[in-house]
């Protein structure tokens, strides 16, 4: 039963789509049907909110409650609990209550609320002696003023201390790049000589050079009372992989840049990855891009098969790598892992192999002891 401005505004039945009405089903949106108004005969609708509105009273309560009820079939209604501080959510029973039995919005519902709150206290007056106040307000206010003058003098010295530098930079050491000049560097990081030393954030400094794609370690340090250092440890690319984009790869498989006018394009190309793979499964594809560097490493140090005779790698889920040679971009089989001892035995025989490469059809290294050779 709702009640607002003390009196009735209507009830409402719970029917919980469990057994019981539990936690779940009080909190849970769906979990109970609420059924406005109660399913009960006029009379005893009536005598329901009677009764919800003769708890409110005796209990002393004001301007609005929500009285809970359990009426059996002999017609007899039992108060369960009178909520002084009923819920207010989409969820809650009174909102729900006052808008179908008084037809009032959750905005004017709350400002009925406020309108009803009242405060009735009995003040008994007694005579006013002015001098029993007024000798600590004195006191008070003398106080009051040594502090206020004290927060100046403090606030005064604040700002002079605040406005000088004690400690300006004279020297910035920049690590040598090759990607980034020593003028990119500083103007990333926001430094320049003049500054004060020790109110520069350095973990904003080096969080804004790290956005840059080339640069991959970052640290900066301070040399009191007028030095500072900026170490870079750049990427450096290996290969260039093709994900709709062309993005470069580093030796750690990580994909770290957009390709744009003017950047070198003489790598390997890696293909079979998608930013979808990324997306989807970044742990699985990230390992399958540090397979691609070690492969890459494999054929840069690796016998007379070398990184310079791939122009392409290939990778599959299900088959693993393939290679694409330089030369008329014969396909070499490769698999997913023993690459070292797959390219040592191909090594053997392909300079044999590329004087028949025009009869080639495509090479299978991925076995333990043989290599395939298909021919046209």
């Amino acid at each position: 039963v709702g009640i607002l401005d003390d009196r009735p505004i209507g009830a409402i039945e719970i029917v919980p789509k469990n057994e019981f009405y539990d936690f779940e089903a009080k909190y849970t949106d769906g979990m109970a049907e609420h059924i406005f108004p109660a399913r009960l005969e006029p009379s005893l609708y009536a005598k329901a909110q009677q009764v919800g509105l003769a708890a409110h009273r005796t209990l002393g309560c004001k301007g609005y409650s929500r009285v809970d009820l359990l009426v059996n079939p002999d017609g007899d209604c039992y108060v369960l609990e009178v909520n002084t501080l009923p819920g207010m959510t989409a969820l809650s029973l009174l909102p729900e209550i006052a808008a179908k039995g008084a037809g009032l919005t959750f905005e004017a519902l709350v400002v009925r609320i406020i309108e009803s709150a009242t405060l009735s206290t009995k003040v008994q007056r007694k005579p006013l002696d002015l001098k029993k106040y007024l000798r600590p307000l004195g006191r008070i206010a003398l106080g009051l003023t040594a502090v206020t003058i004290a927060g100046l003098i403090l606030f005064v010295a604040y700002r002079t201390l605040n406005s000088a530098t004690f400690f300006r930079i004279k020297t910035i050491d920049v690590s040598s790049s090759k990607r980034l000049t020593r003028e990119e560097i500083l103007a990333i990081s926001g430094v320049e000589p003049g500054r004060d030393l020790a109110r520069l954030n350095l973990k904003r400094m080096g969080e804004q050079l790290s956005q840059n794609p080339w640069v991959e370690t970052v640290h900066i340090r301070r040399y009191f009372p007028d030095a500072l250092s900026i170490d870079i440890t750049e990427r450096e690319p290996v290969a260039v992989i093709n994900m709709g984009f062309i993005y470069y790869l580093d030796q750690k498989g990580n994909v770290f840049k957009v390709l744009n006018q003017g950047d070198r394009l003489d790598y390997p190309v890696i293909t079979g990855f998608s930013e979808e793979d990324l997306n989807k499964s970044p742990l699985a594809t990230k390992e399958a891009l540090k397979t691609t560097c070690e492969l890459l490493a494999i054929l840069r140090d690796k016998g007379a098969f070398i990184l310079a005779d791939v122009s392409e790698i290939h990778y599959d889920k299900g088959f693993g790598f393939t290679m694409f040679t330089a030369s008329g971009a014969l396909p070499v089989k490769i698999g997913s892992n023993d690459f070292v001892a797959k390219i040592e035995r191909f090594a053997r025989i392909y300079r044999d192999l590329m004087a028949q490469q025009p009869t080639l059809q495509y090479i299978d290294l991925d076995y333990i002891d043989k290599i395939i050779v298909k021919k046209s």
